[in-house]
């Protein structure tokens, strides 16, 4: 469902903005979207960092819980978390706000990339979500040809080459078609 334009026209600027305000401290999830999509460079910067230590701590209360190796439906579990992520990155995409789609994936991938030791993805819910997120970066890189974005993305994902998980997965193949 969509917001009824009918109710926006009769907002005035003050009530919107005390919705907004109100509903982010309601939903992180919905904060990190809005400054996702509309922020400037030095807010980017900061929701980068917010971004990235809140799927951090995600990720690890999850190992923590379960003693540092995650089931397969504790891994589901996760992974389902992690899709909101996901599908916040593929409305950037589709809206061509790459840099803040790129924020999302790359917090995504640095911090997905390590739990292919320490989970049984026996159902490849791992696997497909990692394979779906550098799949999502090579998207931006090919929409980006010949750009600063697309030498970023180039640089990013050879640096995580470095990480010896990408050729155990055979993730690496992948990275190279960038």
């Amino acid at each position: 469902m969509i917001l009824q334009p009918k109710i926006i026209n009769k907002l005035d600027k003050d009530t919107l903005v005390n919705f907004l305000n109100s509903y982010s401290l309601l939903d992180q999830n919905f904060t990190i979207s809005f400054n996702l999509f509309f922020a400037s460079k030095d807010i980017l910067k900061q929701t980068q960092v917010h971004l990235n230590d809140k799927i951090s701590i995600r990720i690890k209360t999850y190992l923590d819980i379960n003693n540092d190796f995650l089931t397969l439906d504790t891994l589901s579990e996760l992974i389902s978390e992690l899709d909101t992520y996901f599908l916040i990155a593929d409305l950037l995409i589709e809206n061509k706000k790459y840099k803040s789609a790129l924020i999302v994936l790359k917090s995504l991938l640095s911090n997905t990339i390590n739990l292919s030791n320490n989970c049984d993805d026996s159902n490849d819910h791992l696997n497909v979500f990692i394979t779906e997120t550098i799949e999502s970066i090579l998207r931006i890189a090919s929409e980006n040809k010949n750009s600063k974005t697309h030498d970023k993305i180039t640089k990013f994902l050879n640096k995580q080459l470095d990480n010896p998980t990408y050729r155990s997965f055979g993730y690496d193949f992948l990275i190279k078609q960038v």
